[in-house]
């Protein structure tokens, strides 16, 4: 007997403990090249109940992964929604996503699965998808910078390369500051501030902290992308922005140049 099909035929009846079961498990059996005695040895862990309460018991672990990794994104979407999007649309299609990549794959899914964004339309606010193209790119951005180097090009006027732009439809830059205004005296403890979220282009610029995990992120104009994109690449750009100040602050670009 050859385990490696009943092995894979278990490691999805575990990824997904409510599916496989009754009238879909001849069709579930069927997908594997089994031998009689495979065939039952199948059949008998997709009627075990200690098979579905671990495969249960995993999803769980998931969901609060994500629970814990998604904290921007869960301002603005409520649990009984993150749940059934993730135990309802994506689990199904992501039985081969490993650990450390399944809060920025179930981001990608939300930004692009037809089925997701139809439930996001009528459950979450219109911006949410800029909220998770931002919460995608500082999760990708801080797995970068665990394992590669930024070093600027020769004869670049940046100190390095370590930043990201992206394009937003939303104020989200002013978002994030109300999000992280204090309450005022008139509010009540745990209350979120009242929120206007504009439909406007916006660019922002991500930078690593200087002590913590989190990237900063700042507001930028055109004519400092076009700057940041043209140094990086090795060319010289044409002048400095009217942004050098900040650029140094953030220990971007050279002094005095």
């Amino acid at each position: 007997m050859s385990h490696s099909q009943v092995q894979a035929a278990l490691a999805l009846l575990i990824r997904l403990p409510e599916h496989h079961r009754g009238a879909e498990l001849d069709a579930f059996v069927a997908r594997f090249a089994l031998d009689p005695e495979e065939e039952r040895t199948v059949r008998a862990l997709a009627a075990d109940p200690r098979v579905v309460k671990y495969g249960r018991s995993m999803a769980g672990v998931r969901g609060e992964v994500l629970r814990s990794q998604l904290r921007l994104s869960l301002r603005f979407l409520s649990p009984e929604v993150l749940d059934c999007l993730h135990r309802g649309l994506f689990e199904p299609d992501a039985v081969d996503v490993r650990f450390g990549d399944l809060s920025t794959r179930f981001l990608e899914f939300l930004i692009t699965d037809p089925r997701a964004r139809r439930v996001l339309s009528r459950e979450a606010p219109p911006f949410l998808t800029d909220i998770l193209r931002l919460e995608r790119e500082q999760m990708r951005f801080r797995q970068e910078l665990s394992v590669e180097r930024w070093p600027a090009p020769p004869g670049s006027r940046l100190v390095h390369t370590a930043f990201r732009i992206v394009s937003l439809d939303y104020d989200i830059p002013r978002l994030m500051e109300a999000l992280s205004a204090p309450v005022g005296d008139e509010g009540e403890e745990g209350e979120e501030p009242e929120l206007l979220v504009v439909a406007r282009r916006v660019t922002v610029l991500l930078v690593p902290h200087p002590s913590l995990p989190a990237s900063r992120m700042f507001d930028i104009d055109a004519e400092t992308v076009a700057f940041l994109r043209t140094e990086a690449s090795g060319r010289r750009a044409s002048r400095v922005p009217d942004t050098a100040p900040v650029l140094v602050e953030m220990g971007l670009l050279r002094e005095g140049v």
